[in-house]
Protein backbone atom coordinates (compact mmCIF):
# COMPACT_ATOMS: atom_id res chain seq x y z
CA UNK A 1 0.00 0.00 0.00
CA UNK A 2 1.33 3.46 -0.96
CA UNK A 3 0.59 6.05 1.72
CA UNK A 4 1.38 9.76 1.57
CA UNK A 5 1.37 11.92 4.70
CA UNK A 6 1.48 15.58 3.64
CA UNK A 7 1.25 19.04 5.22
CA UNK A 8 2.46 17.55 8.51
CA UNK A 9 5.10 18.58 10.99
CA UNK A 10 7.65 15.77 11.29
CA UNK A 11 9.25 14.95 14.62
CA UNK A 12 12.38 13.00 13.71
CA UNK A 13 13.89 13.31 17.21
CA UNK A 14 17.06 15.07 18.46
CA UNK A 15 19.53 13.93 15.80
CA UNK A 16 17.29 15.24 13.01
CA UNK A 17 15.84 18.68 12.37
CA UNK A 18 12.20 19.23 13.32
CA UNK A 19 10.28 19.76 10.07
CA UNK A 20 7.52 22.34 10.44
CA UNK A 21 5.79 21.29 7.20
CA UNK A 22 6.74 18.25 5.20
CA UNK A 23 5.76 14.89 3.81
CA UNK A 24 6.40 11.18 4.33
CA UNK A 25 5.89 8.63 1.55
CA UNK A 26 5.45 4.95 2.35
CA UNK A 27 5.60 2.10 -0.16
CA UNK A 28 5.59 -1.65 0.48
CA UNK A 29 5.86 -1.14 4.22
CA UNK A 30 8.95 1.06 4.08
CA UNK A 31 9.55 4.81 4.28
CA UNK A 32 10.82 5.73 0.81
CA UNK A 33 10.81 9.52 0.91
CA UNK A 34 10.86 12.25 3.60
CA UNK A 35 11.13 15.93 2.89
CA UNK A 36 10.16 19.51 3.62
CA UNK A 37 7.42 21.44 1.91
CA UNK A 38 5.12 19.81 -0.62
CA UNK A 39 5.76 16.34 -2.06
CA UNK A 40 7.03 16.12 -5.64
CA UNK A 41 4.35 15.42 -8.27
CA UNK A 42 5.38 11.78 -8.71
CA UNK A 43 4.47 11.04 -5.08
CA UNK A 44 1.00 12.54 -5.17
CA UNK A 45 -0.66 9.46 -6.68
CA UNK A 46 -0.66 7.36 -3.53
CA UNK A 47 -3.31 4.80 -2.64
CA UNK A 48 -4.13 6.81 0.45
CA UNK A 49 -3.35 10.43 1.32
CA UNK A 50 -3.33 11.72 4.90
CA UNK A 51 -3.63 15.47 5.37
CA UNK A 52 -1.43 16.22 8.36
CA UNK A 53 -2.34 19.88 8.69
CA UNK A 54 -1.98 20.97 12.37
CA UNK A 55 -0.63 17.50 13.15
CA UNK A 56 2.75 15.93 13.80
CA UNK A 57 4.11 12.66 12.39
CA UNK A 58 6.61 10.78 14.52
CA UNK A 59 7.87 7.24 15.20
CA UNK A 60 5.40 5.18 17.21
CA UNK A 61 5.89 4.41 20.91
CA UNK A 62 7.66 1.22 21.99
CA UNK A 63 6.78 -0.13 25.45
CA UNK A 64 7.44 -3.22 27.58
CA UNK A 65 7.89 -5.57 29.30
CA UNK A 66 5.07 -6.38 31.72
CA UNK A 67 2.82 -9.37 31.17
CA UNK A 68 -0.05 -8.30 28.93
CA UNK A 69 -2.35 -10.85 30.56
CA UNK A 70 -1.82 -9.18 33.94
CA UNK A 71 -2.81 -5.94 32.25
CA UNK A 72 -5.90 -7.48 30.64
CA UNK A 73 -7.11 -8.82 34.00
CA UNK A 74 -6.06 -5.79 36.05
CA UNK A 75 -9.61 -5.31 37.36
CA UNK A 76 -10.04 -8.87 38.58
CA UNK A 77 -9.57 -9.59 42.29
CA UNK A 78 -9.29 -13.36 42.06
CA UNK A 79 -6.39 -15.51 40.95
CA UNK A 80 -5.54 -14.67 37.36
CA UNK A 81 -4.28 -18.21 36.79
CA UNK A 82 -7.66 -19.58 37.89
CA UNK A 83 -9.53 -17.14 35.66
CA UNK A 84 -7.42 -18.05 32.64
CA UNK A 85 -8.04 -21.76 33.25
CA UNK A 86 -11.78 -21.18 32.69
CA UNK A 87 -11.31 -19.37 29.36
CA UNK A 88 -10.84 -20.67 25.85
CA UNK A 89 -8.05 -19.50 23.58
CA UNK A 90 -10.62 -17.51 21.58
CA UNK A 91 -11.79 -15.78 24.78
CA UNK A 92 -8.23 -14.73 25.60
CA UNK A 93 -7.66 -13.63 22.01
CA UNK A 94 -10.66 -11.28 22.13
CA UNK A 95 -9.49 -9.70 25.39
CA UNK A 96 -5.89 -9.28 24.21
CA UNK A 97 -7.00 -7.90 20.83
CA UNK A 98 -9.16 -5.18 22.33
CA UNK A 99 -6.37 -4.13 24.70
CA UNK A 100 -3.84 -4.06 21.86
CA UNK A 101 -6.27 -1.83 19.98
CA UNK A 102 -6.31 0.49 23.02
CA UNK A 103 -2.51 0.63 22.99
CA UNK A 104 -2.50 1.56 19.29
CA UNK A 105 -5.08 4.29 19.92
CA UNK A 106 -2.68 5.70 22.53
CA UNK A 107 0.25 5.75 20.09
CA UNK A 108 1.91 2.37 20.64
CA UNK A 109 3.27 0.57 17.60
CA UNK A 110 5.54 -1.97 19.37
CA UNK A 111 5.21 -3.88 22.63
CA UNK A 112 7.49 -6.39 24.31
CA UNK A 113 5.51 -8.47 26.77
CA UNK A 114 6.95 -10.98 29.18
CA UNK A 115 4.55 -13.93 29.44
CA UNK A 116 4.92 -15.78 32.73
CA UNK A 117 2.41 -18.57 32.03
CA UNK A 118 3.93 -20.63 29.22
CA UNK A 119 0.85 -22.32 27.86
CA UNK A 120 -0.02 -22.89 24.20
CA UNK A 121 -3.57 -21.71 24.75
CA UNK A 122 -2.23 -18.35 25.89
CA UNK A 123 0.60 -18.01 23.38
CA UNK A 124 -1.60 -18.90 20.41
CA UNK A 125 -4.19 -16.35 21.58
CA UNK A 126 -1.61 -13.56 21.81
CA UNK A 127 -0.15 -14.47 18.42
CA UNK A 128 -3.56 -14.41 16.73
CA UNK A 129 -4.55 -11.16 18.46
CA UNK A 130 -1.35 -9.40 17.42
CA UNK A 131 -1.56 -10.55 13.81
CA UNK A 132 -5.20 -9.49 13.62
CA UNK A 133 -4.67 -6.09 15.28
CA UNK A 134 -1.46 -5.64 13.31
CA UNK A 135 0.58 -4.19 16.14
CA UNK A 136 4.15 -5.36 16.70
CA UNK A 137 4.23 -7.78 19.61
CA UNK A 138 7.30 -9.57 20.89
CA UNK A 139 6.47 -12.40 23.27
CA UNK A 140 9.24 -12.66 25.84
CA UNK A 141 9.70 -16.17 27.23
CA UNK A 142 11.58 -16.47 30.54
CA UNK A 143 14.14 -19.24 30.24
CA UNK A 144 13.84 -20.67 33.73
CA UNK A 145 15.52 -24.04 33.37
CA UNK A 146 13.72 -24.70 30.07
CA UNK A 147 15.85 -26.72 27.68
CA UNK A 148 16.46 -25.60 24.11
CA UNK A 149 14.27 -28.30 22.54
CA UNK A 150 11.27 -27.27 24.64
CA UNK A 151 11.72 -23.60 23.73
CA UNK A 152 11.91 -24.54 20.06
CA UNK A 153 8.66 -26.50 20.26
CA UNK A 154 6.92 -23.68 22.16
CA UNK A 155 7.78 -21.14 19.45
CA UNK A 156 7.00 -23.50 16.56
CA UNK A 157 3.58 -24.37 17.95
CA UNK A 158 2.68 -20.74 18.63
CA UNK A 159 3.69 -19.56 15.16
CA UNK A 160 1.40 -22.14 13.55
CA UNK A 161 -1.51 -19.99 14.77
CA UNK A 162 -0.53 -17.04 12.58
CA UNK A 163 -3.09 -16.98 9.77
CA UNK A 164 -1.34 -14.28 7.74
CA UNK A 165 2.25 -15.15 6.83
CA UNK A 166 2.95 -11.44 6.34
CA UNK A 167 2.69 -11.00 10.11
CA UNK A 168 5.82 -13.13 10.37
CA UNK A 169 7.54 -11.74 7.27
CA UNK A 170 7.11 -8.15 8.49
CA UNK A 171 8.07 -8.98 12.11
CA UNK A 172 4.65 -8.13 13.49
CA UNK A 173 4.94 -11.32 15.56
CA UNK A 174 8.34 -12.07 17.07
CA UNK A 175 9.73 -13.87 20.10
CA UNK A 176 12.34 -12.97 22.65
CA UNK A 177 14.11 -15.11 25.23
CA UNK A 178 14.70 -13.68 28.70
CA UNK A 179 17.76 -15.23 30.32
CA UNK A 180 18.06 -14.57 34.04
CA UNK A 181 19.63 -17.88 35.09
CA UNK A 182 22.39 -20.00 33.61
CA UNK A 183 20.73 -21.55 30.58
CA UNK A 184 21.13 -24.32 28.06
CA UNK A 185 23.91 -23.15 25.71
CA UNK A 186 21.80 -24.28 22.76
CA UNK A 187 19.32 -21.50 23.57
CA UNK A 188 21.50 -19.21 21.46
CA UNK A 189 21.05 -21.53 18.49
CA UNK A 190 17.27 -21.54 18.98
CA UNK A 191 17.27 -17.75 19.11
CA UNK A 192 19.07 -17.53 15.78
CA UNK A 193 16.79 -20.13 14.19
CA UNK A 194 13.62 -18.19 15.00
CA UNK A 195 15.15 -14.70 14.85
CA UNK A 196 14.32 -14.42 18.56
CA UNK A 197 16.14 -11.64 20.39
CA UNK A 198 17.99 -12.45 23.60
CA UNK A 199 17.31 -10.33 26.68
CA UNK A 200 20.03 -10.87 29.27
CA UNK A 201 19.59 -10.13 32.98
CA UNK A 202 22.52 -8.29 34.51
CA UNK A 203 23.13 -11.15 36.96
CA UNK A 204 24.18 -13.52 34.15
CA UNK A 205 26.14 -11.04 32.06
CA UNK A 206 29.46 -12.69 32.91
CA UNK A 207 28.43 -16.02 31.40
CA UNK A 208 27.25 -14.32 28.21
CA UNK A 209 30.29 -12.08 27.76
CA UNK A 210 32.36 -15.08 26.74
CA UNK A 211 30.29 -15.50 23.58
CA UNK A 212 31.16 -12.55 21.34
CA UNK A 213 28.55 -13.63 18.76
CA UNK A 214 25.79 -12.86 21.25
CA UNK A 215 26.94 -9.36 22.16
CA UNK A 216 25.61 -7.56 19.07
CA UNK A 217 22.23 -9.31 18.97
CA UNK A 218 20.99 -9.02 22.54
CA UNK A 219 19.69 -6.51 25.07
CA UNK A 220 20.95 -6.17 28.63
CA UNK A 221 18.26 -5.75 31.31
CA UNK A 222 19.44 -3.66 34.27
CA UNK A 223 17.40 -3.93 37.47
CA UNK A 224 19.82 -2.41 40.00
CA UNK A 225 22.81 -0.10 40.02
CA UNK A 226 25.51 -1.28 37.61
CA UNK A 227 28.42 0.44 35.91
CA UNK A 228 27.97 0.01 32.16
CA UNK A 229 31.24 1.65 31.13
CA UNK A 230 33.04 -1.60 30.34
CA UNK A 231 30.11 -3.79 29.37
CA UNK A 232 30.42 -4.98 25.75
CA UNK A 233 26.65 -5.12 25.18
CA UNK A 234 25.59 -1.87 23.53
CA UNK A 235 21.80 -2.29 23.74
CA UNK A 236 20.63 -1.65 27.30
CA UNK A 237 17.26 -1.07 28.96
CA UNK A 238 16.57 -0.11 32.57
CA UNK A 239 13.69 -1.25 34.76
CA UNK A 240 14.04 1.63 37.23
CA UNK A 241 13.61 5.25 36.03
CA UNK A 242 15.97 6.38 38.80
CA UNK A 243 18.81 4.38 37.19
CA UNK A 244 18.10 5.39 33.60
CA UNK A 245 20.90 6.75 31.39
CA UNK A 246 20.31 8.94 28.32
CA UNK A 247 20.18 7.07 24.98
CA UNK A 248 19.27 3.83 26.77
CA UNK A 249 15.85 2.22 26.96
CA UNK A 250 13.43 2.38 29.89
CA UNK A 251 10.73 -0.23 30.56
CA UNK A 252 8.82 -1.70 33.49
CA UNK A 253 7.76 -5.11 34.76
CA UNK A 254 4.59 -3.51 36.12
CA UNK A 255 1.85 -4.52 33.65
CA UNK A 256 -0.04 -1.27 34.32
CA UNK A 257 2.90 0.57 32.76
CA UNK A 258 2.09 -1.01 29.40
CA UNK A 259 -0.41 1.83 29.11
CA UNK A 260 1.80 4.52 27.54
CA UNK A 261 0.02 7.40 29.27
CA UNK A 262 0.63 5.78 32.68
CA UNK A 263 4.26 5.16 31.74
CA UNK A 264 4.75 8.74 30.53
CA UNK A 265 3.56 10.02 33.93
CA UNK A 266 5.97 7.64 35.69
CA UNK A 267 8.90 8.78 33.53
CA UNK A 268 8.01 12.41 34.12
CA UNK A 269 8.57 12.01 37.86
CA UNK A 270 12.26 11.30 37.23
CA UNK A 271 13.18 12.55 33.75
CA UNK A 272 12.81 16.33 33.74
CA UNK A 273 13.21 17.14 30.05
CA UNK A 274 10.12 16.47 27.90
CA UNK A 275 12.31 15.88 24.82
CA UNK A 276 14.15 13.06 26.64
CA UNK A 277 10.87 11.35 27.55
CA UNK A 278 9.70 11.45 23.93
CA UNK A 279 13.09 10.25 22.71
CA UNK A 280 12.92 7.31 25.12
CA UNK A 281 9.51 6.20 23.86
CA UNK A 282 10.19 6.74 20.16
CA UNK A 283 13.92 6.29 19.70
CA UNK A 284 15.83 4.78 22.62
CA UNK A 285 13.28 2.04 23.38
CA UNK A 286 12.92 0.79 19.79
CA UNK A 287 16.69 0.89 19.33
CA UNK A 288 17.64 -0.84 22.58
CA UNK A 289 14.74 -3.33 22.59
CA UNK A 290 15.43 -4.18 18.96
CA UNK A 291 11.85 -3.68 17.78
CA UNK A 292 10.04 -1.19 15.58
CA UNK A 293 11.36 2.04 14.08
CA UNK A 294 13.49 4.60 15.90
CA UNK A 295 13.50 7.40 13.33
CA UNK A 296 11.59 8.61 10.29
CA UNK A 297 14.01 8.29 7.41
CA UNK A 298 14.34 6.50 4.08
CA UNK A 299 14.62 2.74 4.26
CA UNK A 300 13.12 2.38 7.74
CA UNK A 301 10.02 0.25 8.37
CA UNK A 302 6.96 2.51 8.37
CA UNK A 303 5.84 2.54 12.02
CA UNK A 304 4.46 6.06 12.28
CA UNK A 305 1.86 7.82 14.39
CA UNK A 306 0.17 11.11 13.50
CA UNK A 307 -0.98 13.18 16.48
CA UNK A 308 -3.74 15.74 15.89
CA UNK A 309 -3.42 19.12 17.62
CA UNK A 310 -5.95 20.95 15.43
CA UNK A 311 -8.96 21.01 17.75
CA UNK A 312 -10.18 20.25 21.28
CA UNK A 313 -9.48 18.41 23.49
CA UNK A 314 -5.79 18.71 22.52
CA UNK A 315 -5.68 21.84 20.37
CA UNK A 316 -5.29 24.11 18.65
CA UNK A 317 -1.71 24.84 19.76
CA UNK A 318 1.37 26.33 18.07
CA UNK A 319 3.17 23.38 16.45
CA UNK A 320 6.79 23.48 17.63
CA UNK A 321 9.12 20.70 18.71
CA UNK A 322 9.07 21.74 22.36
CA UNK A 323 5.31 22.33 22.49
CA UNK A 324 4.65 18.88 21.05
CA UNK A 325 7.01 17.24 23.55
CA UNK A 326 5.44 19.13 26.45
CA UNK A 327 1.89 18.19 25.42
CA UNK A 328 2.76 14.52 25.00
CA UNK A 329 4.49 14.38 28.38
CA UNK A 330 1.34 15.90 29.86
CA UNK A 331 -0.54 13.02 28.14
CA UNK A 332 -2.47 15.70 26.28
CA UNK A 333 -2.44 14.21 22.81
CA UNK A 334 -4.89 12.63 20.37
CA UNK A 335 -3.84 9.86 18.00
CA UNK A 336 -5.34 10.46 14.56
CA UNK A 337 -3.40 7.91 12.47
CA UNK A 338 -1.26 4.84 13.11
CA UNK A 339 0.73 3.11 10.37
CA UNK A 340 2.54 -0.12 11.27
CA UNK A 341 4.63 -2.00 8.76
CA UNK A 342 3.14 0.18 6.06
CA UNK A 343 -0.44 -0.80 6.90
CA UNK A 344 -3.09 1.62 8.12
CA UNK A 345 -4.13 0.52 11.62
CA UNK A 346 -5.82 3.68 12.92
CA UNK A 347 -7.38 6.35 10.72
CA UNK A 348 -9.13 9.52 11.89
CA UNK A 349 -9.02 8.17 15.43
CA UNK A 350 -10.74 4.87 14.59
CA UNK A 351 -9.17 1.42 14.84
CA UNK A 352 -9.44 -0.36 11.49
CA UNK A 353 -8.11 -3.82 12.25
CA UNK A 354 -10.74 -5.03 14.71
CA UNK A 355 -14.46 -4.33 14.74
CA UNK A 356 -17.61 -4.57 16.80
CA UNK A 357 -17.59 -8.37 16.84
CA UNK A 358 -14.28 -8.36 18.73
CA UNK A 359 -15.56 -5.82 21.22
CA UNK A 360 -18.84 -7.69 21.75
CA UNK A 361 -16.89 -10.90 22.30
CA UNK A 362 -14.59 -9.23 24.83
CA UNK A 363 -17.59 -7.76 26.69
CA UNK A 364 -19.23 -11.16 26.81
CA UNK A 365 -16.09 -12.77 28.25
CA UNK A 366 -15.77 -10.05 30.90
CA UNK A 367 -19.43 -10.45 31.89
CA UNK A 368 -19.01 -14.22 32.24
CA UNK A 369 -15.94 -13.73 34.46
CA UNK A 370 -17.85 -11.29 36.67
CA UNK A 371 -20.82 -13.66 36.97
CA UNK A 372 -18.57 -16.54 38.04
CA UNK A 373 -16.87 -14.27 40.58
CA UNK A 374 -20.23 -13.29 42.10
CA UNK A 375 -21.25 -16.95 42.45
CA UNK A 376 -18.01 -17.77 44.22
Amino acid sequence: MRILIENASIYSLPNKQFIEKGFVYIDKGVITSVGTGNPPPELEFADYVIDGRYSVAMPGFAIGMGDILRYVFRFEKGSIDNIISTLSSNDIEALVATNLASFALNGVTSIVTRVDIIDQKILSAIVRAASECWIRVRILIPINNIDANSVEEIIKSALKNVHDQEAINKNIITFGLYIDVKSDKNIIYVAKTFNARLYIDQDVIETIERNSNVMKDCTLIIRKSLSIEYIPIQKIVYLDPNLWHPEKGLISLDPLQLNPKSFIITMGRVIEKPLEIISTLCQYNPSNLGIGTDIIENGKPADIIVLDFSKPPTGPIPITEYNIAREITSTNYTVDTVVIGGELVVDQGLILTIGDKHIRKARSVIESIDKRAQIL
